[in-house]
């Protein structure tokens, strides 16, 4: 059964991309020694999209909500970032950091917590090292490559503080290349994805005649627009907040948890630039349009070796408005390299486990 082990997991509540990334993490620690005990700590809204994903799992998985952060904030309707606003959330984020990691000490002694893992919530990082707690930052970028970009060394320099605490960095394919500058003892670790069901994807891809393009730009993006596309050959199917019109156009309920499966099931996959989602295509050997909306270090990482590995292409709002099918027909012509792509879960949390030993 192995040694007992208690996990504290602090998510970003900053879209859904953290909480999806951590899942295959927690659920393999969870499965692999009954003993271990995971605390899971971020906001409602994760919590409960974790929760759906992990309903097979016991109350060794401890959910703890309340746990938010500033993030990166945009201008109302658009995906222009409001570098006022967010100047003014960081500056009472940082000044909330001592209380919180005051109270957040006597929460990791009380429930005997063996190692933290980031993903990348930063103060709690400074609380682990104040209690000599091993700790494991694992991600693709950290707020602070945000923040110097739009805010400036003195709002940026205090999250570099907290991410340099880390006894340990594990920075997935994609990353921000600086982050290894700043994250003290680092390694690159591959992809990581939400487990697919072979037999559904299978299943979804009988259904339909025609080329399957799965389109999911997020929650937090509208497209005020309908895009009418009858005539194109293929089947589209839609998550909330795209509007494609036509006969050949599927729209998924958010209720929906098993998008893995749908990206599977496609041919190709219109999204926005996120890790994780790129993560699930990228480890089913899919070509896919990303939808840039950003000038971060986070974006441009990601993009450059997509884009140089034929794995897909960069697209803005104007070409999926006015182009959706010639950007498709570019996709095809694509002939990636998805060879060094691995779900490198179990390794990762070999590395989890090692810190508490």
């Amino acid at each position: 059964m192995g040694v007992k082990l208690n996990f504290a997991f602090y998510i970003s509540n900053h879209g859904y991309g953290h909480a999806a990334r951590n899942i295959p993490l927690i659920e393999k620690l969870w499965k692999d020694n009954r003993n271990n005990r995971i605390f899971i700590k971020t906001d409602s809204e994760r919590i409960a999209m974790i929760k759906r994903n992990l309903t097979h799992c016991d109350e060794r998985l401890v959910y703890c909500e309340g746990y938010r952060e500033c993030g990166v904030l945009f201008r109302e309707g658009c995906l222009e970032v409001d570098a006022e606003r967010m100047q003014r959330e960081v500056k009472k984020e940082i000044a909330s950091w001592a209380g919180l990691i005051e109270e957040e000490k006597k929460l990791l002694i009380r429930d005997n917590i063996d190692v933290v893992v980031s993903d990348v919530t930063p103060w709690v990082l400074l609380a682990a090292k104040e209690l000599k707690i091993p700790s494991v930052l694992i991600s693709n970028f950290t707020w602070y490559d945000h923040y110097r970009l739009y805010l400036g060394k003195e709002y940026a320099d205090p999250y570099k503080e907290c991410y340099a605490s880390a006894d340990k960095a594990l920075l997935y394919e994609l990353h921000v290349e600086q982050m290894a500058e700043y994250c003290g003892q680092s390694e690159t670790v591959s992809l990581v994805a939400r487990t697919g069901n072979f037999h559904k994807a299978e299943e979804i891809r009988q259904r339909y005649r025609t080329p399957i393009v799965f389109v999911s730009v997020g929650m937090s993006v509208s497209l005020t627009e309908e895009i009418d596309v009858e005539n194109l050959p293929y089947t589209f199917i839609v998550t909330q907040g795209v509007r494609l019109k036509g006969s050949n156009v599927v729209s998924l309920p958010d209720t929906v948890i098993n998008t893995m499966d749908y990206i599977s099931a496609s041919e190709y996959v219109v999204t926005k630039c996120g890790w994780s989602t790129v993560s699930e295509i990228l480890l089913s050997g899919k070509k896919c349009a990303l939808l840039a909306y950003s000038d971060s270090l986070e974006e441009k990482a990601l993009l450059a070796k997509v884009i140089a590995r034929n794995n897909g292409i960069k697209i803005s709002f104007e070409d999926f408005r006015d182009n959706l099918g010639g950007m498709l027909r570019q996709l095809e012509s694509l002939d990636g390299d998805y060879s060094m792509y691995r779900d490198d879960r179990e390794r990762i949390v070999r590395v989890i486990c090692g810190m508490g030993r």
